[in-house]
């Protein structure tokens, strides 16, 4: 992202002093933009409908509406919302709802600012690292697309022997994709479509910007970071899927990519949908 999006936080309480004194912890200074505070539910929901909420910081027991009921409303507006309440009631009863709505937190009353601070702050954190790996993702789609319409153009084939075409450029980009699967190299697919290896190499890297191996490696970590997301496949099993054996090599490399691990990654992503399809790109598909 060129200029990063702001992170917005709705605090809800019904205690004046307390919802006062929560409303003045220097967010800005946090990096956090602090919505209008709601001193009740049906407040909270109003504001939640009006603005973007990243981070719902809200008592559990409010008149009106419930903290439970604002933050099932402000999930299921932004399901990528991180939710922290606040409460003086330690039942069990209330912490395992609050866990049952994937409450980032639970503090209980009387807090001190320093853990408002740090448990907003780790939100903040995650919602961060989210928006990195969602523009990571976005940004190999992009470039994937990009090198399709690149192969897909059209060019008289020339009459030297053992020269790639365009046409010939499109056959190898599909070729990858259809077989990311397999042990692939450079000398392998050179063979396989009759050309010479280093000329091979350098019209591809000239006509979509990437490296043989950079064009691999998308592909198969596109479908890594699926794999994780959709199935319960164990890294070991993942890298036979996708055709790199070491599993070690492939979680740096899904690191370098994704900016987490592939643990990480999972974790993170097992309650949102899967990857999206690539406009299209059936060839995409195992």
């Amino acid at each position: 992202m060129t200029k990063e999006e702001p992170i917005y936080l709705l605090i809800a309480e019904d205690e004046h002093m307390l919802r006062n004194g929560l409303a003045s912890l220097g967010w800005a200074a946090q990096g956090i933009t602090l919505l209008p505070t709601a001193k009740n539910g049906l407040q909270a929901v109003e504001i939640a409908t009006e603005h973007t909420v990243d981070i719902l910081l809200s008592d559990i027991r409010m008149p009106g509406l419930s903290g439970m009921e604002v933050a099932q409303f402000v999930r299921d507006r932004y399901p990528g919302a991180e939710i922290i309440f606040l409460s003086g009631y330690e039942e069990f009863d209330y912490a395992k709802k609050a866990i049952s709505l994937h409450a980032n937190n639970y503090i209980l009353k009387p807090a001190m600012p320093q853990d408002v601070l740090r448990a907003v702050g780790a939100a903040k954190d995650k919602i961060l690292q989210r928006r990195r790996e969602e523009e990571a993702r976005r940004q190999m789609e992009m470039e994937l697309q990009n090198l399709s319409k690149v192969a897909s153009a059209t060019q008289k084939p020339t009459d030297e022997p053992g020269i790639p075409t365009e046409e010939d450029i499109t056959q190898v980009v599909s070729y990858i994709r259809k077989h990311y699967q397999e042990p692939l190299n450079l000398a392998a697919l050179a063979e396989e479509f009759h050309f010479n290896p280093v000329y091979l190499s350098r019209l591809i890297k000239k006509k979509s910007g990437h490296t043989f191996t950079e064009l691999l490696t998308s592909v198969r970590m596109y479908h890594a970071a699926r794999l994780l997301r959709d199935t319960v496949l164990k890294n070991g099993e993942i890298c036979t899927q996708i055709g790199m054996g070491d599993e070690r090599y492939f979680s740096q490399v899904f690191l370098r990519t994704y900016g987490v691990s592939p643990q990480q990654y999972r974790k993170q992503h097992r309650q949102e949908n899967p990857l999206p399809e690539l406009n299209g790109e059936d060839d995409f598909e195992n």
